[in-house]
């Protein structure tokens, strides 16, 4: 028996996630049932560095955005086996970022954003990320955990995409 309409219809539509399912295929289900419907939302918040304003993205512009970031990474050489550490905080890019690298077998590595240079140095020699992707507020950080380490991953600024 279904259970109650909630925001998203009736729970008998909930996204069918075998043992063997991955993210990817199961987000690209979710993508096709719910295409036009929120996603991610970020409620308007000057306390933030992030999207001051609000922030909210669809199922569908945010499969667009995670398929622009799988070519990127793809392009760049990464697949699986690698590993991306990521300092994004607790941005909507975090999640668009993670979907991406998923879907092309990358293991990812977050880096809290409380974490002192020496714990970032830990966390960069322990993980071997093969590349550290930063957002511009953190890039200070990062590089000084990254000054800390033996294992210096190159950096990069997260891409922002504005697609919803």
């Amino acid at each position: 028996m279904p259970g109650p309409p909630g925001p998203a219809g009736p729970a008998d539509h909930m996204i069918e996630a075998g043992e063997t399912s991955t993210i990817d295929e199961v987000f690209q289900r979710a993508v096709h049932a719910y295409g036009d419907r929120p996603f991610l939302a970020v409620p308007a918040g000057g306390h933030r560095a992030y999207h001051p304003q609000g922030y909210e993205i669809d199922y569908a512009s945010a499969e667009r955005a995670v398929s622009a970031l799988c070519d990127a990474y793809r392009a760049l050489g990464y697949g699986h086996g690698h590993r991306v550490a990521m300092l994004l905080d607790n941005r909507p890019e975090h999640f668009l970022h993670k979907l991406a690298l998923n879907a092309l077998g990358v293991s990812c590595v977050p880096v809290n954003p409380d974490y002192r240079a020496g714990e970032i140095a830990y966390l960069l020699d322990s993980s071997k990320a093969d590349i550290a992707i930063v957002s511009p507020d953190r890039h200070d950080q990062l590089m000084a955990g990254r000054s800390a380490a033996v294992h210096k991953p190159p950096v990069a600024l997260f891409v922002l995409l504005m697609l919803a």
